[in-house]
């Protein structure tokens, strides 16, 4: 099957036409007189009907290829009482809308301006075992539209496809490649107001070996890039390229005990902030850790991760960093219906300005989940991290920058049918900071909704 990103239609031809075209050329008619899910073939059909929407829209060409794709969506809803998804199909098509109010979009200290968010997305999930082997591909286009501000509108293509091989019962790993597309968070830009679009790429290989008894040898090599539309970030562009060896005690019942070392060698792609050098710089990351998960009985599991981390740079030497990273949770199911999950960690990370190299986050959150009914999922999550923003370049007489982020959110799902699945959150953002224009406070509510075919 042949899958391609439908604005490849938009070279030429009215634009109705073009989608129109994408849908018929993208969604392989599955019908026939012995077809398991015939109503499958008919979101081709209904999807056809678009035209007379996309003129209605045509005037504004900003947003047209939104309502287009939502348009497609509601009329792939309307055989959904017979178009299932099965757990075993090769093919599924997922289509899925929302609504989003943000009330502090740019994440501001002074003058917040909120903004309503619309979004739709369509794609394609393939899952299909052969033998020993399993083959998965999604892709999903998204598009997204700010009803103020217009500048930070944006379609995202992502996609992944993994190949779950097997050599033999003891030997087995994964090929995969992912690419995803996201707007990177205002809270990190600190009130800069401009769109910026960033392209992150994964490219990851793995080999697992069952030795002897419970041991495993672990074998891994990845690739990474990242890239942005604006030059500037507090998180530079890179590529890189990494490999990981390692060994994992598995015991019964899923425990296990699990020591890695990594090394990452990379590059940023554009200058950094440096006072003593310009032009890119290379970089080599140490990674070495442990990683333990027990399960403590039928109701509760501890996991567990001691990490060491290292960079070191070629040129700006005096942005190099290290120290200890982990986490630690605990998860209590004490019935079906009820769950707790506590996690702290600390991170450690890139985080590039004149008055900071890294960033140092500890976090602590909780999370409980009650499903009063099957088909009805309330949450809620509470968060607190702070933030420690070390290594400047140079001597200032102000303190380093510190952070209290506090996040507070409530949600609520419901899947009246195993393809349809209801959602809708609200959340409330706070960050306290020394740096008095790094202080906002922000709220999120949303409601979206999923189908899959």
């Amino acid at each position: 099957m042949k899958i391609r990103k439908y604005s490849e239609f938009m070279d030429g031809g009215g634009e109705t036409d073009r989608i129109a075209d994408f849908v018929s050329a993208e969604i392989p008619n599955r019908a026939s007189p012995s077809s398991k899910h015939p109503s499958k073939s008919v979101m081709a059909s209904n999807c056809s009907s678009i035209p007379s929407v996309a003129q209605a829209v045509a005037s504004d060409p900003a947003s047209s290829r939104a309502w287009l794709i939502a348009t497609c969506v509601i009329a792939a809803v309307i055989p959904a009482q017979h178009a299932f998804a099965d757990g075993e199909d090769t093919l599924n098509v997922v289509a899925g809308a929302g609504v989003t109010y943000d009330s502090n979009v740019f994440r501001v200290s002074n003058d917040p301006r909120s903004d309503i968010i619309s979004n739709a997305n369509v794609g394609l999930r393939i899952d299909k075992p052969y033998a020993q082997q399993r083959f998965q591909f999604d892709i999903t286009e998204t598009a997204s539209r700010y009803s103020k501000f217009s500048q930070l509108d944006f379609d995202a293509l992502d996609y992944r496809g993994a190949w779950l091989w097997h050599l033999s019962p003891r030997v087995s790993g994964t090929l995969s490649a992912s690419r995803s597309e996201n707007l990177v968070p205002f809270e990190d830009t600190l009130g800069i107001t401009r769109r910026d679009l960033r392209t992150n790429e994964n490219y990851v290989f793995s080999l697992d070996a069952s030795v002897s008894g419970g041991w495993h040898l672990l074998l891994g090599a990845s690739a990474e890039k990242q890239k942005s539309e604006q030059a500037l970030q507090t998180t530079p562009d890179f590529r890189s390229v990494s490999g990981e060896t390692g060994v994992r005690y598995l015991r019964p019942y899923g425990n296990s005990i699990t020591v890695t070392q990594r090394l990452i060698v990379g590059e940023y792609l554009q200058s950094v902030p440096n006072p003593t050098s310009s032009g890119n710089d290379d970089y080599r990351q140490y990674e070495g850790g442990l990683q333990a998960n027990w399960i403590l009985n039928g109701y509760s599991t501890v996991s567990g991760r001691l990490a060491w981390v290292e960079r070191k740079n070629d040129i700006a030497t005096q942005r190099d960093f290290s120290g200890p990273a982990g986490d630690l949770g605990y998860k209590w199911t004490p019935t079906d219906k009820l769950g707790f999950e506590w996690i702290a960690s600390r991170r450690i990370s890139v985080y590039q300005r004149v008055e900071s190299s890294y960033v140092v986050d500890n976090v602590l959150s909780f999370t409980p989940v009650w499903r009063p009914r099957d088909k009805v999922t309330l949450r809620m999550r509470l968060e607190v991290m702070e933030r420690d923003f070390r290594g400047g370049l140079v001597a200032s007489s102000v303190p380093p920058r510190q952070d209290t982020i506090t996040t507070a959110q409530v949600g609520a799902d419901w899947m009246p049918r195993r393809s349809i699945a209801l959602g809708a959150s609200l959340e409330q953002q706070r960050r306290s900071s020394n740096e008095p224009t790094a202080n906002y406070d922000a709220t999120i509510a949303s409601i979206n909704a999923s189908f899959q075919f």
